[in-house]
């Protein structure tokens, strides 16, 4: 009985992993700039990518991941 619920909350932490992976893919492929759509359409290059290095999203994707997925963990 140990093994097969141990087996269970191995599966659960995978399809948790994959979950949040297949989220993550799908909320950056939404289209649009979150930084434009702050600014607006007369923002300065400048402050689009002041913008975007407060936001994180200059990073690469895997660490643009990692900070998500600790804001998710935080609630």
């Amino acid at each position: 009985m140990t093994q097969y619920i141990l087996q269970r909350f191995v599966q659960l932490v995978v399809v948790l992993f994959i979950l949040s992976i297949v989220v993550f893919t799908i909320v950056r492929l939404i289209p649009g700039d979150p930084a434009a759509v702050m600014l607006g359409t007369e923002a300065t290059p400048q402050a689009l990518a002041q913008i975007r290095r407060e936001m994180g999203l200059d990073a690469p994707l895997p660490v643009q991941y990692v900070k998500w997925l600790q804001n998710v963990m935080a609630g």
